[in-house]
């Protein structure tokens, strides 16, 4: 056993003896411990101890913390950024587009070869014909009238020429002249002329029950058109029904479907070529840039944000500026559930990040508008040094070095924690990493060394010397 320790310690000394000292941490005396603790610790943290440390830093933030309720949730799409297109009628298939494509507003989707494009032509172009005789015997009516107004006016001038001539007749009978012939010929010419007059004004109203039996068919066969028009608009292109198009459309078998709105192919269920039927599912568009944050909220906690309307949304890990939190409108659903005793919370962000996306986790973090906002950090970069909780800041002035901070904290959400005192709103403190430096400044779970470009810690020579 003991040729084992000094062969061990031998082999030590050899491996510290060879080593260059790339990043030298100050141990310090122990007269000078407590200052250092206080404050006065220096690490150096050059560009490749933090990349083989991992070392991440977080800016000083402006949080209310002790009004901060923070829940675990997750992002999900916005109902209306969800778009469902279904065949319109039965048809042979025929895709435009794949899977997880980006499509455009006006993009053609798919194709139908609609048999029932050829029916609705067919009636259209029978309700184009009649529309067509009528009106063009609506056209000649006018002339018809006038003609048979000249002859009403003949008839009516033939009435009053034998009405005088059988008064005239009558007139000389009854002075004892005149022949009874003349007298009954007379009327029967009366007679014959106050028929045909008859039979023209008759004919009259005819014509004009008539003109309006042949409006009323104008009218039905062009309502008829249009519709059928607005049918096969609908039907050849789903983007063409908002568009007053109807009359410029030329009947075909082919049904175009385009994309109404920017999107994402999601879903894509039919396969080309494929018969489908009326209504069948053919694919979904989604909107990725359209979410909301759903989380559980605790009915116990409901007595409190029920009355939130601010909301910050964080990512699961917290780094980098693309992590900054994102403010969010806070609602609630106006139901909660009882087998969970929770109620869900719904926040919109006011913009979207690489965390946003649907399905990725975070956290919803709910406080009142007029809450209290103090100077907070991540406790994950707080650690217990002994007795002490001290933290890492980066010195602003000389960014390659951290300074050990005695933490005088105060009020925390279980995610951040208020410090009073020893840092101001543009500092960063050390949160990923912070435990190694912790190893290379703590005199009571290690002796001072020095950091490798490798990430390594290796004590310094004398206090080995002194194990």
């Amino acid at each position: 056993m003991r040729r084992f320790a000094i062969n061990a310690l031998l082999a030590g000394l050899t491996l510290t003896a060879g080593c260059k000292k790339d990043v030298q941490v100050q141990t310090p005396a122990p007269e000078a411990h407590e200052e250092t603790n206080a404050g006065a610790g220096r690490i150096a943290i050059p560009d490749a101890v933090r990349r083989n440390l991992g070392i991440t830093f977080s800016k000083v933030e402006s949080r209310p913390v002790a009004s901060t309720r923070r829940y675990p949730g997750r992002f999900e799409v916005l109902p209306e950024a969800r778009k469902d297109y279904h065949a319109p009628t039965p048809g042979r298939l025929r895709l435009q587009v794949k899977e997880l494509q980006d499509v455009e507003p006006g993009q053609v989707l798919f194709q139908l070869e609609a048999p029932r494009l050829r029916d609705l032509a067919r009636l259209l172009s029978e309700a184009s014909a009649e529309a067509r005789e009528a009106k063009a015997q609506i056209d000649g009516l006018p002339a018809f009238r006038e003609a048979h107004k000249s002859h009403e006016s003949v008839l009516q001038q033939s009435v009053e020429l034998w009405t005088s001539r059988v008064q005239e007749l009558e007139a000389l009978a009854e002075a004892g002249g005149g022949r009874a012939n003349d007298r009954a010929e007379a009327r029967a010419s009366l007679m014959a002329a106050r028929v045909a007059l008859a039979e023209t004004q008759e004919k009259d109203a005819e014509l004009g029950s008539r003109e309006r039996e042949l409006r009323s068919r104008l009218q039905g066969a062009e309502e008829k058109s249009s519709l059928l028009k607005r049918e096969i608009a609908d039907l050849q292109s789903a983007f063409e029904r908002n568009k007053e198009t109807s009359a410029e459309v030329t009947p075909t078998s082919e049904i175009l479907v385009r994309a109404e709105s920017r999107g994402r192919i999601a879903v894509l269920e039919a396969a080309d070529g494929a018969w489908v039927e009326e209504g069948a599912h053919i694919l979904q568009i989604v909107e990725p840039g359209k979410v909301r944050f759903r989380a559980a909220i605790p009915q116990g906690d409901w007595g409190v944000v029920a009355n939130y309307r601010v909301a910050r949304l964080t990512p699961l890990q917290e780094s980098g500026a693309a992590a900054a939190p994102l403010m969010a409108t806070l609602r609630f659903l106006p139901e909660a559930q009882a087998t969970t005793r929770t109620i869900d919370a719904l926040a919109v962000p006011t913009e979207t990040r690489l965390w946003t996306q649907p399905g990725m986790v975070g956290y919803l973090e709910a406080s009142a508008a007029d809450a209290l906002s103090v100077l907070a950090i991540p406790k994950r970069s707080v650690l217990r040094d002994g007795a002490k909780l001290i933290f890492f800041r980066r010195d602003h002035r000389a960014p390659d070095q951290a300074i050990r901070m005695e933490a005088d904290l105060g009020a925390d959400d279980g995610k951040y924690v208020e410090v009073r005192s020893g840092l101001v709103d543009s500092d960063e403190v050390i949160v990923e990493g912070a435990y190694q430096l912790l190893l290379a400044t703590s005199s009571t779970l290690q002796a001072g060394g020095h950091f490798h470009a490798d990430g390594t810690f290796h004590a310094d020579e004398a206090e080995k010397g002194k194990d």
